[in-house]
């Protein structure tokens, strides 16, 4: 059997009886302490980093997002502009694939620069993820990676932005796979990330990739073991209080990436 059988298929070929084989289980709104940590969390009031932009990002009401063509000029001077008028855009359209796309790669972007860390990630705007394994050559479709600038080849975290509505979960599993099999050999667990967008809504999904799993895979043969799948909950990011809690997720994902 050719190694990685699914994982060297387009995700759009995928069938139930693939999903079936990688022994998936959804746990669905699970909370962002379980999908980052709670050390890695933000907390109200005692950390003048996230309360100073969570401030910033909170500021324009749901009305004023979605009816900004006249409002949205207050916040100009706000740091999250371009990202409140992008999803100004996706509220306000049917196609608003670019828009969506555009909001959360520049909302990651900002926080990356704004948030003290260590490592220097990155937003890459490419479209592709190239990789070679198994002597297969490939490259699986995305709509943006984060990476660390040294290794500028392997992403930390993938971005899924969905069109017409077409929620495919085949496209995140086929990136949290891909992850796994890039870090196979280096890490006995690995921690593999999906942000999804869909519209103004914003999701974040972890699954821990552990080493026999991905063995089983990488050696041609479908895993005995369960694949996790952590959904958060969905951020509506027009509506101010939402907006807050996806910040605090964000920022959380932020710091765990800069761990790894």
């Amino acid at each position: 059997m050719q190694p990685f059988p699914i994982l060297f298929q387009p995700p759009g070929k995928w069938t139930t009886e693939h999903l079936k084989a990688l022994r998936l289980r959804r746990h669905h709104n699970s909370t962002i302490h379980d999908i980052v940590g709670a050390d890695y969390v933000p907390k109200d009031g005692d950390e003048v980093e996230f309360e100073s932009l969570a401030t910033e990002f909170a500021q324009p009401t749901e009305y004023e997002l979605v009816n900004s063509l006249t409002a949205c000029p207050r916040y100009r001077r706000n740091i999250f502009s371009f990202v409140f008028n992008r999803l100004s855009e996706a509220a306000n359209s049917k196609a608003g694939f670019e828009a969506s796309k555009l909001a959360v790669l520049a909302l990651f972007e900002r926080l990356l620069v704004n948030v003290e860390m260590k490592k220097h990630l990155k937003i890459s705007y490419r479209q592709k993820i190239p990789f070679e394994l198994a002597g297969i050559r490939g490259a699986l479709g995305c709509n943006g990676i984060i990476i660390e600038s040294s290794i500028p080849h392997f992403p930390l975290a993938s971005f899924i932005v969905v069109r017409d509505g077409d929620h495919n979960i085949a496209c995140e599993v086929s990136h949290i796979l891909l992850q796994g099999a890039l870090a196979h050999g280096s890490d006995q667990t690995h921690r593999a990330f999906v942000i999804c967008m869909d519209g103004v809504n914003l999701q974040i999904t972890m699954a821990n990739l552990y080493s026999d799993y991905m063995s089983t895979l990488v050696h041609g043969k479908y895993p005995d073991r369960c694949l996790d799948l952590f959904h958060s909950e969905w951020y509506d990011l027009c509506k101010s209080d939402r907006r807050k809690e996806a910040l605090r997720a964000i920022v959380g994902l932020a710091r765990l990436l800069d761990t790894q």
